[in-house]
């Protein structure tokens, strides 16, 4: 794992870093920019900032490894934050194949 520090830019602690060669193929960005959402008068040394860095680039190795895997975990992310979201409107979530198979209520009432 590649050490990182925190950068400095439009008054916020950053994460910045090329993509390595063996990810590019994965990953059309040529440099990564990701905010602490730290401000740097809040944090001068970066004393907060810093391990926060080191997780977020902790997260952008593992995400590229698991590219490079073949998996897909943003799309895993985004199914999961959907049935959270289903869940606490009062709806309980169903995949498509139950959806389709369950016999018609006729009305849109949460659960």
């Amino acid at each position: 794992m590649k050490l990182v520090v925190p950068t400095r830019r439009n008054g916020f602690w950053i994460l910045r870093r090329r993509v390595p060669l063996q990810y590019s193929a994965f990953d059309g960005r040529k440099i990564v920019r990701i905010s602490t959402r730290i401000r740097i008068a809040d944090d001068p040394k970066a004393i907060r900032a810093a391990p926060i860095v080191q997780q977020i680039n902790r997260d952008l190795e593992a995400e590229w490894l698991a590219l490079a895997a073949g998996e897909k975990p943003r799309e895993r992310q985004r199914y999961d934050e959907a049935v959270s979201i289903s869940n606490g409107l009062g709806f309980k979530y169903l995949p498509t194949r139950e959806l389709v198979e369950a016999p018609s209520r006729g009305d849109c009432t949460p659960i």
